[in-house]
């Protein structure tokens, strides 16, 4: 009688084990792993980062689920080898942040766009792409000071930071940046004073609309710049932007007029120059027009010369 009875004990002891994989089996198929995640390419996955803090709305077709074939996903453009080299995702109404460690990963990245967005936040650490060579980071809420890892990016030709609300003085260290073509400033609320940038390749320049002072560096590189580079900084002097310093010595050699007489003068050099007494039309044409014609030329040359188009 007891043996029937140990036969069915063992039977069941037996049983327990088998029963226990399979309901593991069944939970772990029905849910994704963590190394199903990490399948992704490296690529997708910095971009499902990006949009994870930067899309708040939703706006953007980048999914996990489509992960694999992300050089398909709008506004990304591939290599031969399917590493991202170019990501333009301009006027996309994202609002969120640009989080670190997200597109910074695209370690083969060219060109990268964000224009026209609201993004807010500081502008993170860039120093992982090498191999930038184009960054409008434009009209947008970004805050704090320029990144020191700017200046690291010793390929990058464009550099677009304008229309922020960035803070803190104009690094100096951009001076390193040998290939730099377009730098754009402008609309910010940088304080201190004009580096003394001596790039020469150097052909469109504007940090008009700052809150910059002191005398403007006469260096080959910025005497090439007109004074509506320097425009609407009402602190800033010197002979590039024609309006004479305060010191005992007179900086054209001739006794400074009285202010009133000063001012007058300046508004009628600056309507003279623009064409009409308007200031808001002066600092359309300043701030706009001239820099728009050196920006579709800027922009020309510096694709065709990187292989990559927009």
């Amino acid at each position: 009688m007891a043996k029937p009875h140990y036969h069915f004990l063992q039977s069941v002891l037996l049983f327990i084990p088998l029963l226990y994989f399979h309901y593991n089996f069944i939970l772990g198929s029905s849910s994704p792993s963590p190394a199903k995640t990490l399948l992704l390419p490296s690529d997708s996955s910095a971009l499902l980062d990006f949009k994870s803090k930067a899309d708040l709305r939703n706006v953007l077709d980048f999914s996990a689920k489509t992960g694999s074939g992300f050089c398909k996903w709008g506004g990304v453009q591939c290599s031969d080898s399917n590493r991202a080299v170019k990501v333009v995702l301009e006027n996309m109404n994202l609002g969120g942040v640009f989080a670190p460690d997200t597109l910074t990963q695209l370690r083969q990245l060219r060109v990268l766009s964000l224009r026209n967005n609201s993004l807010t936040g500081p502008v993170p650490d860039l120093s992982g792409l090498v191999n930038l060579k184009v960054l409008f980071l434009c009209r947008n809420y970004f805050s704090g000071a320029v990144p020191p890892s700017v200046s690291t990016l010793h390929r990058l030709k464009t550099l677009d930071l304008s229309y922020n609300m960035l803070a803190g003085s104009i690094p100096l260290s951009l001076n390193g940046l040998e290939r730099l073509y377009f730098l754009r400033l402008d609309f910010n609320r940088f304080h201190g004073p004009v580096p003394p940038f001596n790039l020469s390749s150097l052909q469109v320049f504007n940090v008009s609309h700052n809150d910059l002072a002191g005398a403007v560096p006469v260096t080959p590189t910025l005497s090439r710049f007109n004074t509506s580079s320097f425009a609407l900084n009402s602190r800033l002097c010197g002979a590039i932007v024609h309006r004479q310093c305060r010191s005992t010595r007179p900086f054209f050699g001739d006794a400074a007029p009285p202010p009133k007489q000063a001012a007058a003068s300046a508004l009628s050099q600056t309507a003279d120059q623009h064409g009409g007494t308007d200031p808001n039309k002066a600092r359309v044409r300043s701030s706009v027009q001239i820099p728009r014609r050196k920006f579709e030329r800027a922009l020309s040359e510096i694709y065709e010369s990187s292989n990559i188009g927009i």
